[in-house]
């Protein structure tokens, strides 16, 4: 997910944003700095943006201490939030701390699959999966209903 700071009159802008990618030499999952090998702001051809002022305000709190179920922490709250919402596609965003444990995250290969994947079986075994250990501040966005068919329902990136 990006993390830019947006040009204003008295500064210019700072791309933070990080990014992983699976290093070729070992197979193991490697954070880099986007502008230490890129000096842009633009994204590819897909991109989940959440847009903040950054200034304080009213959150929502979610605490939670363990999976009791199949469905990850960002998917419960999608489909929570759908069952109060309904129809009408509600968009959130923001960040989510692991302090404890151990997260399983993926990472999308460099080269997009040379054929269509159409079915989640076949995204899975297209990526790669990591364990990831705590302490992650995790970025995140997510609708709770996919109204143009796009089936990107969420997204979230991982600092560690």
């Amino acid at each position: 997910m990006p993390v830019v700071q947006a040009e204003s009159e008295h500064n210019p802008p700072v791309n933070g944003s990080y990014f992983a990618r699976v290093n070729p030499e070992d197979g193991r999952c490697r954070l880099e700095k986007y502008s230490e090998k890129h000096h842009d702001f633009g994204c590819a051809l897909l991109a989940n943006l959440f847009a903040s002022e950054g200034q304080p305000g009213k959150v929502i709190e979610v605490k939670a201490k363990r999976r009791t179920g199949q469905l990850n922490f960002v998917t419960c709250m999608r489909q929570t939030l759908e069952e109060h919402y309904g129809n009408k596609p509600i968009g959130m965003g923001g960040t989510f701390i692991v302090q404890k444990g151990n997260v399983k995250a993926h990472i999308m290969p460099a080269e997009f699959s040379p054929c269509p994947l159409t079915s989640d079986e076949q995204v899975n075994k297209w990526l790669n999966f990591y364990e990831m250990k705590a302490p992650l501040v995790c970025l995140l966005v997510f609708v709770s209903r996919d109204p143009v068919c796009l089936c990107c329902l969420l997204y979230y990136n991982m600092l560690q």
